[in-house]
């Protein structure tokens, strides 16, 4: 048995599944028109990467993106310039309002609130820190709190091991979100983090089944998948 078959009998306790068929924005993007989705927070947006593949997929919602490193969020700003329902913030979001440091990675991507491990390293030593930026901490619930977007939503969650702080702080916000989908750590890449198992259980104790999962990062060594992607949604009505 390889190892994508491990992982597919493995998640199918869960009730989700590994899909192949079509190209993972098209699996989104299903979702996203499945579950009359009009807007996105789009938690560690990076250069803008990600709201560009919505626009790119048909998507016409609002899009809320949240940066906090200083050069990508330029990056960002300029992606977002023209597409009046593409807001963007330089923010990190966490569980609580304060000042914190980020530990920049030399490729951007992994940058994290969090230490870089060894095991991450060995995998892309491009993740390798090399400086720290100060960033402003806020708390979802206080940037777009309860009822502000008047519409299903879906959280995307791309924050590098800080997922459970994110969604501590999101208690309120939560209650307009009907999709999730969340970076899941298989093994320790940041000091602290929270892995699969842990974060599947957090979302299904408040309300949300994971549906499906996406094959994210993966050592090119040896091709073991060190990182995928899950969906989460609240159970629909009958």
């Amino acid at each position: 048995m390889d190892a994508a078959q491990i992982l597919q009998r493995t998640f199918l306790r869960f009730g989700a599944h590994i899909e192949r068929a079509r190209p993972a924005s098209a699996r989104r993007a299903k979702l996203i028109e499945d579950l009359n989705i009009d807007a996105v927070l789009d938690v560690g947006a990076n250069t803008g990467q990600y709201g560009s593949g919505l626009r790119n997929a048909g998507f016409q919602g609002r899009i809320i993106s949240f940066e906090p490193l200083s050069g990508a969020f330029a990056e960002l700003t300029r992606a977002a310039a023209a597409d009046r329902l593409w807001d963007v913030h330089n923010i990190a979001l966490s569980d609580s309002e304060r000042q914190g440091q980020i530990h920049v990675a030399k490729n951007l991507v992994s940058s994290s609130l969090l230490e870089v491990l060894p095991e991450h390293l060995a995998a892309a030593p491009d993740s390798a820190t090399v400086g720290v930026q100060d960033v402003e901490l806020r708390r979802l619930n206080s940037v777009v709190p309860a009822g502000a977007l008047d519409s299903p939503i879906l959280l995307k969650l791309d924050v590098q091991g800080h997922e459970l702080a994110v969604i501590s702080g999101a208690t309120s916000t939560l209650k307009d979100v009907v999709l999730v989908e969340c970076e899941m750590s298989i093994v320790a890449l940041y000091r602290n983090q929270p892995l699969l198992r842990e974060t599947v259980n957090l979302f299904s104790s408040i309300g949300f089944e994971l549906i499906q999962l996406e094959r994210g990062w993966y050592d090119v060594r040896d091709g073991r998948t060190l990182q995928v992607d899950g969906y989460f949604a609240r159970p629909q009505p009958d």
